[in-house]
């Protein structure tokens, strides 16, 4: 029990690294859903400039992790990515936006049914 309990509280404190290094960059992710093209589109900037490197979305079921997705990100030259998200449910997912490396995380709760716009912005220092 105590070696779970270490093993937990690891992982938070990995969680509260990689979104201090979020808040360090000025990341803000900025997207929308087209339900009808079944995309995701938009930018992630940091520093108020598009970040340009490959990323993860992750999107998490409430109640069916067999109906979990990552999406990979690949930005354009000007910062502006669109992937296919086709068969997302209306349902209230828990979004995580990471670096390819794991070193930064952006996360928050998201139901596209309700608001198609995804916007997560990383905690003020």
């Amino acid at each position: 029990v105590v070696d779970d309990y270490y093993k937990q509280g690891k992982a938070i404190n990995q969680d509260l690294r990689r979104d201090r290094a979020a808040t360090a960059l000025q990341l803000a992710l900025d997207a929308r859903f087209d339900a009808q093209a079944g995309t995701l589109s938009g930018r992630l900037l940091g520093f108020g400039r598009p970040m340009l490197a490959p990323f993860r979305i992750h999107l998490a079921h409430p109640t069916q992790p067999q109906k979990d997705v990552t999406l990979e990100a690949r930005p354009d030259d000007y910062g502006n990515f669109t992937v296919h998200a086709t068969g997302l449910e209306p349902t209230h997912w828990q979004v995580v936006v990471e670096g390819e490396g794991r070193e930064w995380r952006l996360a928050r709760s998201w139901s596209p049914a309700k608001q198609p716009a995804l916007n997560i912005v990383a905690d003020a220092p």
